[in-house]
């Protein structure tokens, strides 16, 4: 936890805000926000997957690629199509689905703002979608020494509270995959 707090202190230091008056706000408006000023093409029944924590060098942090495999074939069975987002390096998490891993983040970005929602993990990538409001389901392992209070410290924010966290301890595999396809139904 106090990790967390000097980390937050010293981006705000770099990048000149008051923390002061940061302190001032509501909890609403300390959420992260950012706004589509951008051109993105709408997906009808897909999803996107951002399946890799930590540039796919965390594997403590992600579902195994089987799990993603079985996953995948859940979802579309429900008839969506899956985008796959993230590095290069990653495995293939499964057959039918538009790898997009080669595009820049910015890329990645539209199309999963096009798309009905994202999946993905604790990591920058979905906190970039929450920031956007996006619907967004993510996946959390209880996984740090001592995390045992604020078991949603790594959860990503999404400032219309469009989101659903699932959380595990140990790994993401854990997490029950009938939850992830209820969650879809509540998010869709």
């Amino acid at each position: 936890f106090p990790v967390t707090i000097r980390s937050i202190q010293e981006t705000m230091r770099m990048a000149s805000l008051n923390e002061i008056l940061f302190n001032t706000l509501s909890e609403e408006e300390k959420k992260p926000r950012l706004y589509k000023w951008f051109p993105t093409d709408r997906h009808r029944k897909s999803i996107a997957i951002h399946a890799r924590a930590g540039y796919n060098d965390a594997p403590i942090r992600n579902p195994s690629t089987k799990y993603w495999r079985e996953i995948t074939r859940k979802i579309q069975a429900k008839g969506y199509k899956i985008y796959h987002c993230g590095v290069e390096k990653e495995e293939d998490i499964g057959e039918n689905i538009t790898r997009i891993t080669h595009l820049s983040l910015f890329e990645q970005i539209k199309i999963c703002l096009g798309c009905d929602l994202v999946i993905g993990t604790d990591s920058g990538f979905n906190w970039l979608i929450g920031a956007y409001g996006h619907p967004m389901i993510s996946l959390l392992c209880v996984i740090a020494p001592k995390h045992t209070q604020n078991l949603l410290a790594f959860a990503p924010d999404n400032y219309l509270n469009n989101n659903i966290n699932l959380l595990t301890h140990g790994v993401c595999d854990n997490i029950n995959q009938e939850e992830i396809l209820d969650s879809i139904d509540k998010l869709i």
